[in-house]
């Protein structure tokens, strides 16, 4: 539902810089909501809002990896990216589940923490310093056929 209705409006108001960090920002809280959260009414209120910064983020995430990287390697950054994703979903049951034996609360605050950490990096090097556009490239030579 996001991508179909609400990322075209947001992108026209916001640079993807801005949505990726407040949108980061957004799950985070949310993730730390969601860790103390004492009922099901109150998770179910907090849900939309944890989907709104994921999906968002997520999104933009894409689409800015795309935009940072020359036509030709566009196949190979998605492509990591997507590795990159499926890699660290092999380990999170096991840790979110021995969290969930320390305490219930405790998933949700590390993810929430571990999104936090990546708030100020964000914001550093996408708003405050970003990096400069990509130089042209020469093409490349063309070698006549024999």
């Amino acid at each position: 539902m996001i991508q179909l209705g609400l990322i075209k409006p947001l992108t026209n108001r916001f640079s993807d810089e801005e949505l990726i960090t407040w949108s980061t920002l957004l799950a985070a809280v949310m993730l730390v909501a969601w860790g103390f959260s004492p009922n099901l009414v109150v998770l179910a209120l907090l849900m939309p809002f944890l989907s709104l910064g994921m999906a968002v983020t997520n999104t933009i995430l894409g689409s800015a990896l795309t935009k940072a990287v020359y036509p030709d390697e566009v196949g190979g950054i998605i492509g990591l990216a997507t590795a990159t994703g499926s890699l660290t979903r092999i380990p999170a049951p096991f840790v979110a589940g021995l969290l969930l034996g320390l305490a219930g609360w405790a998933p949700g605050v590390l993810a929430g923490g571990l999104t936090l950490l990546a708030v100020p990096f964000a914001y550093q090097r996408l708003i405050r310093r970003p990096d400069a556009a990509l130089p042209p490239r020469e093409s490349p030579a063309i070698i006549p056929a024999e």
